[in-house]
């Protein structure tokens, strides 16, 4: 990917899914929230529970690999991989940890955006996440307990690292850098 220009429609396409004649990436992304929904219901979870699990499964099924030590993408520079690339690969990076969580979100009716910031001691936006918000046609919606980046601008969610929660904000990611790519 050689400019933001890139970057953008590479994240486009693969936010609109892999498009397979089997269609496997959206029988998997199904599967993955079905098995969610059933813990919620096994252990008598309240249905916003779900966004834990959801965050929390690619936090931990997903090993934090960068792309330029990725063997399964030829160790390139950059690459946005389709949520079923990542699932199959078993590995990723920011960008594609945060499009599996996105796809999955997005099948919950979550009105979910991909977003980039800064992180550490960047002076540009290095890092990628997801922004969730209510949608009035969402399947279950976000509690009135997610803490909001501000009134309004969603709930920052991180998909990299473990054990965040919606709504934490790691340790030097600047939020006020956030711009929606979605």
């Amino acid at each position: 990917i050689q400019s933001e220009e890139d970057c953008a429609k590479r994240a486009r396409e693969v936010l609109a899914g892999a498009q397979t004649a089997d269609g496997c990436e959206e029988t998997a992304i199904a599967k993955i929230l079905s098995s969610a929904y059933q813990l919620c219901m096994r252990y008598g979870l309240a249905d916003f529970e779900i966004f834990d699990l959801v965050l929390a499964f690619v936090q931990h099924h997903v090993q934090y690999v960068v792309d330029e030590e990725s063997e399964s993408i030829g160790k390139v520079d950059e690459y946005f991989r389709f949520a079923s690339e990542t699932l199959y690969d078993g590995e990723g990076d920011c960008d594609c940890k945060s499009v599996l969580a996105y796809r999955l979100f997005d099948k919950l009716g979550v009105d979910v955006d991909l977003v980039t910031v800064k992180s550490g001691k960047a002076s540009y936006n290095n890092h990628v996440a997801i922004v969730l918000r209510n949608k009035p046609t969402a399947t279950i919606p976000l509690p009135p307990g997610f803490v909001e980046i501000a009134p309004g601008k969603g709930v920052y969610c991180e998909p990299t690292g473990q054990g965040f929660k919606p709504g934490d904000i790691p340790k030097g990611v600047d939020v006020n850098s956030l711009v929606v790519m979605s």
